[in-house]
């Protein structure tokens, strides 16, 4: 298996190829990929940004790779990074070649070597859990980092989930949450509801309220989002969590709490029914987050990779402060 191999096209295709965008979005259509890597996510999040995807080709002239990116510039020096809610993404690959190290490294290479045509100083994405291709980038110069995320992968039986809670967890439940209401919020309104519960702790946003507007929209038109809220018995906001999901896992990609009070049990609350959700989707839960006290719900740690190359020590810098903002609020 070799590089040239995915520039190969079948001798008797006389079909003109598609666009990029137009290819990807075929794509989409026949494969289950990852909700973070679905054509109508990446056009949501990467409102206002320039984006467009890098392909690979096997001998047949198929997909067989395919890297959605947003391109930005600073400095007059081109960089590629991941676009906003989005805590996994960088290239998904199908399963014969993810499979194959020899095929990885292809692709590898061919996501390179377009990377280097559009003269690109850094890069910077983290992939799924399972996904090969850091590897394979490690092995032509990139640096593929160790991250890690926390996850219940079995949500079928409750009583099960519930059991594996900590004492203290348990403890906290079982304190005022029969008073509280399972209710959802409008986007407005959670949006709302998570300023005021950083600005609690003097901490801003790390993504806007038109991305995070528009995100919803269109994952409630694909029907692959829900807001979980817990109000107390005057139906005031306590926790809430912006759940989404896939074909493979859901994901708590936004959660949020009012720190006034941090006994009140609705943060345990809030997890046993973001839990008792995934259970009716017949899901496991991804919590997005590395956060160490998951395990008290029962999570386990799970690994993934970020993969970087970078040519600016400037750019890495910057990367690198803003990788210490969004430690700070757990994010992957």
């Amino acid at each position: 298996m070799s590089t040239e191999e995915l520039n190969q096209h079948e001798e008797t295709n006389s079909q003109p190829l598609l666009t990029g965008k137009e290819a990807y979005h075929e794509l989409c259509q026949r494969e289950e990929l990852p909700v973070f890597l679905q054509d109508w996510w990446i056009q949501a999040v990467c409102a206002g940004f320039q984006w467009d995807v890098f392909l690979a080709r096997d001998s047949k002239n198929e997909i067989c790779a395919m890297m959605p990116y947003i391109q930005d510039k600073c400095l007059w020096r081109k960089f590629i990074h991941m676009p906003p809610l989005c805590p996994y993404g960088g290239a998904w690959i199908r399963n014969d070649w993810n499979e194959n190290p020899d095929a990885a490294t292809a692709v590898a290479r061919e996501m390179h070597s377009q990377m280097e045509a559009l003269g690109i100083s850094f890069y910077q994405q983290r992939f799924f859990p399972d996904n090969h291709l850091p590897h394979a980038f490690e092995g032509i110069g990139y640096r593929a980092m160790e991250r890690n995320t926390y996850v219940i992968d079995d949500t079928s039986d409750l009583q099960r989930l519930l059991d594996g809670f900590s004492k203290n967890k348990r403890k906290k439940l079982e304190k005022k949450t029969l008073t509280y209401l399972v209710d959802t919020l409008t986007a407005e309104e959670f949006y709302q509801f998570h300023v005021m519960c950083n600005g609690e702790k003097n901490k801003e946003l790390w993504y806007t309220r038109e991305t995070f507007l528009v995100l919803y929209e269109k994952t409630l038109e694909q029907q692959k989002s829900k807001i979980i809220c817990i109000k107390n018995a005057q139906g005031e906001p306590l926790a809430a969590a912006f759940v989404v999901w896939d074909q493979h896992m859901a994901y708590q990609l936004l959660n949020c709490y009012e720190h006034n009070d941090k006994d009140n049990g609705a943060r345990e609350k809030l997890t046993l029914e973001v839990l008792r959700f995934a259970s009716s989707l017949g899901l496991g839960l991804d919590f997005v987050s590395h956060r160490k006290y998951l395990r008290h719900y029962g999570a386990q740690r799970k690994t993934f990779y970020l993969v970087r190359r970078s040519r600016s020590a400037l750019i890495s810098l910057i990367f690198f402060n803003r990788h210490l903002r969004s430690f700070r609020y757990a994010k992957l």
